[in-house]
């Protein structure tokens, strides 16, 4: 949904543009001659046309907002983001956490509560930890998640790595995880 916003904001900057330059042109044509003067009637014309689909494409791009706040919560945890949680990549900077032991710790920090899920210490690359569901019940919130390593035979980074995956919470969760 919100490619496609982001698409027909695009078009409609492409349209005014292609209208700024259209507008340029009709100012710049000889306005004494006669193809110029039909350039010009037929740049107008070309001008209106492009108001229209611009007028057209934000009603959409309005519409497509009003849509998108109507929906329920998205319950998708490959979307990253929901109304109650969010599937991070790493947590703020000024949070500090145990990497090297596998497990769960649930840290407060600036009213948000950041469920970090750790494989623990790994001796090579390769490894990576995904959640791939998420199901709450407030307070009690189950995460599935899937330990993933790397196929055998493959090119690796040979040094010490420590995969974990975190997720935001707005409220303090109890956290069951499963390992899928």
């Amino acid at each position: 949904m919100k490619k496609l916003i982001v698409v027909l904001g695009i078009l409609c900057i492409a349209l005014f543009i292609s209208t700024i330059i259209l507008a340029y042109l009709y100012y710049q044509a000889d306005a004494s001659s006669k193809s110029a003067h039909e350039s010009m009637r037929q740049t107008s014309s070309q001008i209106d046309e492009y108001k229209n689909m611009i007028k057209e494409l934000e009603n959409e791009i309005e519409e497509l907002k009003k849509q998108n706040d109507s929906e329920d919560s998205n319950t998708d945890p490959n979307s990253n983001i929901n109304n109650n949680y969010e599937i991070m990549n790493e947590p703020p900077q000024d949070i500090s956490f145990d990497d090297k032991n596998r497990g769960t710790e649930v840290i407060e920090y600036n009213n948000e509560y950041y469920v970090i899920i750790k494989m623990g210490e790994k001796n090579s690359g390769g490894y990576s930890i995904k959640v791939t569901d998420v199901k709450i019940d407030k307070p009690n919130v189950t995460i599935h998640v899937k330990e993933n390593e790397p196929p055998e035979g493959s090119i690796v980074t040979m040094a010490f790595t420590y995969p974990y995956t975190v997720v935001k919470f707005d409220f303090k969760p109890n956290v069951d995880v499963i390992y899928d």
